[in-house]
C-alpha cells in the first residue's frame, strides 16, 4: 500500500484509529501533533502514562480532539511506546489533506492570506496547493469508464 503522507508514523496512527474514531478525527489528532511538534523527534512514553512527555501529548490531543484522544494515545502507546518518532512539518505531512481543503473553501469564506497565516506558508503556495485540490477533486469526481 502506497503510504499517503511521507511518514509512516502518521499513516500507522490514522489507520489504526481510523475504525474506532474515524479517519477526519484521527487526521485532525495528528494534525493537532504536527502544528504542536513540527519537524521535532518526540519521545512516545512506553509506560509510565503520567510522566511529562504523555501529559503534553495528551494535552496536546485532547486540546484538538476531546475524548478521542485517549484512543490515538493507547495506539500510539502500544505501537511505538519507548522509541523517538519523527512528526514532520503539517505543511509536509498532510499536503493532499490542505490541498483539498484550500480548493473547497478558498474565495467563499477564507482569502488566501488567512491560509498563509494558519499553514505558515508562501502567498503562491497557496494556489500551488489550490490546484493540487482542484486535480484531486477532479480525480476524485470525474466517472470513470472500464473497459474489462
Amino acid at each position: 500500500m502506497k503510504s499517503i503522507r511521507n511518514n509512516e508514523f502518521l499513516d500507522d496512527i490514522i489507520t489504526q484509529c481510523a475504525a474506532h474514531i474515524g479517519y477526519e478525527t484521527a487526521a485532525r489528532g495528528c494534525r493537532a501533533l504536527c502544528r504542536a511538534y513540527p519537524g521535532q523527534n518526540v519521545l512516545i512514553p512506553a509506560k509510565k502514562m503520567n510522566g511529562k512527555c504523555a501529559e503534553k501529548l495528551l494535552s496536546v490531543l485532547e486540546d484538538e480532539i476531546g475524548s478521542a484522544a485517549q484512543i490515538i494515545f493507547e495506539k500510539m502507546v502500544a505501537f511505538y511506546g519507548g522509541t523517538l518518532q519523527y512528526i514532520p512539518l503539517e505543511r509536509c505531512g498532510f499536503k493532499k489533506d490542505m490541498a483539498r481543503e484550500i480548493y473547497q473553501t478558498l474565495g467563499t469564506t477564507k482569502k488566501a492570506t488567512d491560509f498563509c497565516a494558519e499553514y505558515n506558508i508562501a502567498y503562491t503556495q497557496v494556489y500551488r496547493l489550490w490546484r493540487a485540490g482542484q486535480r484531486l477533486w477532479l480525480d476524485e469526481n470525474s466517472p470513470r469508464l472500464d473497459f474489462d
